[in-house]
């Protein structure tokens, strides 16, 4: 988990690398932590996940086409497949 950092300006590639790994921690998996709602958490982080890059991208563009930034991010546009 070395590879991503929210203090750093640098873009938070998703999937995340170590994915599988992350998600066999007991905060993502349901029955084993204390609180239920995994996947919610799970997309949670992918949110903040994006939300993030969406901030280290308006460090360097002005301006930027949505596929671009779909892209950047590891979105997809609606309707594209």
């Amino acid at each position: 988990m070395d590879d991503w950092d929210f203090h750093r300006q640098a873009i938070v590639n998703w999937p995340l690398v170590d994915e599988a790994e992350l998600k066999r921690h007991s905060v993502f998996q349901d029955g084993e932590s204390p609180h239920e709602g995994a996947d919610e958490r799970w997309q949670l982080l992918k949110k903040r996940v994006v939300q993030h890059n969406i901030k280290v991208i308006s460090e360097y563009y002005e301006q930027i086409h949505t596929k671009r930034l779909c892209e950047l991010v590891g979105l997809r546009l609606r309707g594209n497949t």
